[in-house]
C-alpha cells in the first residue's frame, strides 16, 4: 500500500466501491507487527445519500471518451465524491448503469439490488441531504407524462423513506431533446414541500459520459446549491473543473489537469498529436500550454442562447520556424442535441510566426428556427503546422 514512510502517524482513506451484482465486506484492519490502527478521526457531522445512474455511477470517471472498462470506473472523484468532500461531509453513492426512474425505485432499499430480500437498515445511516440523479435513461422509451409521474413515486418512496433529509433532484440540460432537466423544475414545485429542491447543470460534455474534470463541473453547481439551501459552507474543488463559468472557458491557460491526466479541454488525454508541455521558459501564461500538431485539435463546449455574442481571445504561435504554420479558430453553434451536426458554424484560420500573437475572434449565435443551446470552440492545427496555444479567453454576451 505504502513504502518509505516515516515514523510517526499516516491516515489512510479506503473508498470501498461495489460493482453491480458484486458483493465486498470491509472487515478493517488488522496492525502492523501486532500494533492495531489508532483511533480513527471523528466521524463527519453531515452526510449525504446519491443516488443515480451511470454517470453518477462513474463509468468513464477517468476516459474522456466514454469507454467503460472497470479499469476507467470510480467514485472517489465522482459529483457524489466531490460534492461530499466540498461539504466536509460523509458520503453513500448507491448508483448503477442503465438505472431508470423505476428500476431506482425498486432497488433503492436494498444491500444486494438483484435480491429483494436484503432490506438495507435505514436507521443505520441517516442523511442529511439525498441527491437523486436520474431520468436520463428513460426519455427513449416514456412519455414525458409517464416520467413525471414516475418522479413523482419515486419522490413519494423517498420522502417517506427519508422524513427529514432535503431532496434534491439534479439533472443535466443540454444533452437531448425532450430531457428531463426541461421540466424537473415543475416536477419539484408541484408537490410543494419545501424540503425538495432542484438543481441544473449545464451538459458540455457530448453524449458520453462525464470524466473527472465534467464530474467536478457538476459539482460546482451542486455542492453550491446545497451549501445555500442547507445553510452549510462549500470548500474549493480538489480536483479541476473542466466547466466554464460566466461564459469563460475552463482552465483556458493550461496550469490545472485532473488526477486522471485531463485538463478541460477534449481531446488531451492519450492523443499522440495533442501535448499539455511544461515550460515555464517559454509559456505565454504561467508555466504550461498546449502543442497540436499535424491536424490535431483541442475544443470545448460553452451555454449559449439564441442572438448571443461570442468573443475568443487566444495567443498563439508557431513551434518551429516555418513559413506557411496556420492555426484554425472554429466557433460553432449546437441546439439542445449538442452531438448533433452544428446549426452554424464559424471558421477562420489564423497565420502564425514562432512569436507569440495575439488574436481575437468573433460569432454571433443564430436568431430563429431551433434554439441554440451551446456554443463549442475547437482550435486545430492547420495541415502539418505545429502550433502551441496558450491563454484562452472567452466571453459570451
Amino acid at each position: 500500500m505504502a513504502h518509505g514512510l516515516t515514523a510517526g502517524a499516516h491516515h489512510i482513506e479506503v473508498v470501498k466501491e461495489t460493482n453491480n451484482n458484486e458483493h465486498m465486506t470491509f472487515l478493517g484492519f488488522a496492525g502492523i507487527d501486532g500494533i492495531g490502527p489508532l483511533a480513527p478521526p471523528l466521524p463527519h457531522s453531515r452526510r449525504i445519500a446519491f443516488y443515480g445512474d451511470s454517470n453518477l455511477a462513474g463509468n468513464s470517471l477517468e476516459h474522456e471518451e466514454n469507454n467503460g472498462q472497470l479499469s476507467y470506473r470510480g467514485c472517489t472523484n465522482t459529483l457524489a465524491g466531490i460534492t461530499a468532500r466540498r461539504l466536509d461531509a460523509a458520503y453513500q453513492n448507491c448508483s448503477i448503469s442503465g438505472a431508470t426512474i423505476s428500476s431506482l425505485n425498486n432497488w433503492y432499499d436494498r444491500v444486494n439490488p438483484s435480491d429483494e430480500n436484503t432490506q438495507w437498515g435505514f436507521s443505520n445511516w441517516v442523511p442529511d441531504v439525498v441527491v437523486i440523479n436520474i431520468g436520463a435513461n428513460d426519455i427513449y422509451y416514456y412519455s414525458e407524462s409517464r416520467i413525471r409521474t414516475r418522479y413523482n413515486n419515486l419522490l413519494d418512496d423517498m420522502r417517506a423513506t427519508y422524513p427529514n433529509a432535503h431532496i434534491v433532484m439534479a439533472n443535466g440540460r443540454g444533452w437531448d431533446k425532450d430531457e428531463p432537466a426541461d421540466y424537473i423544475e415543475s416536477v419539484v414545485a408541484q408537490r410543494n414541500d419545501p424540503n425538495i429542491s432542484a438543481v441544473l447543470f449545464p451538459w458540455v460534455f457530448e453524449q458520453w459520459h462525464g470524466c473527472e474534470t465534467d464530474h467536478s463541473g457538476m459539482a460546482d453547481y451542486v455542492s453550491e446549491h446545497i451549501a445555500t439551501v442547507m445553510g452549510w459552507t462549500a470548500l474549493p474543488t480538489d480536483v479541476m473543473t473542466g466547466f466554464g463559468r460566466g461564459g469563460n472557458v475552463a482552465n483556458g491557460n493550461f496550469e490545472e489537469s485532473a488526477p486522471f491526466g485531463g485538463f478541460g479541454w477534449r481531446y488531451g488525454v492519450n492523443k499522440p498529436r495533442v501535448h499539455r508541455l511544461h515550460e515555464p521558459t517559454t509559456a505565454q501564461d504561467g508555466e504550461y500550454f498546449v502543442g497540436v500538431v499535424n491536424g490535431a485539435s483541442i475544443q470545448q463546449s460553452n451555454p449559449c442562447q439564441p442572438g448571443q455574442t461570442v468573443t475568443v481571445n487566444l495567443w498563439l504561435r508557431s513551434r518551429y520556424a516555418t513559413g506557411s504554420a496556420a492555426a484554425d479558430i472554429t466557433l460553432d453553434f449546437r441546439n439542445q442535441e449538442m452531438y448533433t451536426a452544428p446549426l452554424a458554424s464559424n471558421s477562420v484560420t489564423l497565420p502564425l510566426s514562432t512569436n507569440w500573437i495575439n488574436h481575437t475572434v468573433t460569432a454571433v449565435a443564430p436568431l430563429g428556427g431551433d434554439p441554440v443551446f451551446h456554443t463549442r470552440l475547437t482550435i486545430a492545427s492547420n495541415g502539418q503546422s505545429q502550433v502551441a496555444i496558450d491563454n484562452v479567453t472567452m466571453t459570451v454576451n
